[in-house]
């Protein structure tokens, strides 16, 4: 897997020779991984399904970590170069929900979180 590289502000950059940064393997599949799981449902207009349904999963009726818990794994296990979603875990600290997640892909385990 090949993608352009972001920076920490979640940026395309230029790398040290003036190009446009890429990424691939392991780093491409946790980067776009990390990406869809920020994505919000119905954000994307090619593809309104993909995202992440926050309100519904997350925030409807109060806050509902497993519900939430069980769309990241949807989500991230959706994700190219994705095998399987070893292990999640859903925090809630004051109103900020994060998770911490390990995800099996081609070419080895990598831990991600948002």
């Amino acid at each position: 897997m090949k993608t352009f590289g972001l920076n920490q502000y979640n940026d395309l950059h230029v790398d040290d020779t003036g190009n446009l940064d890429m990424i691939t393997g392991i780093d491409a599949i946790a980067q776009t991984a990390k990406n869809r799981a920020a994505t919000k449902r119905g954000e994307l207009i090619y593809a309104i399904l993909d995202g992440m349904p926050f309100f519904d999963a997350a925030f409807d009726h109060g806050v509902r970590t497993a519900q939430y818990e069980a769309a990241i794994r949807r989500v991230l296990g959706g994700s190219p170069g994705v095998e399987s979603v070893k292990v999640v875990a859903v925090t809630l600290s004051d109103d900020t929900m994060e998770y911490v997640a390990t995800l099996v892909t081609s070419n080895g385990e990598v831990t991600i979180n948002g």
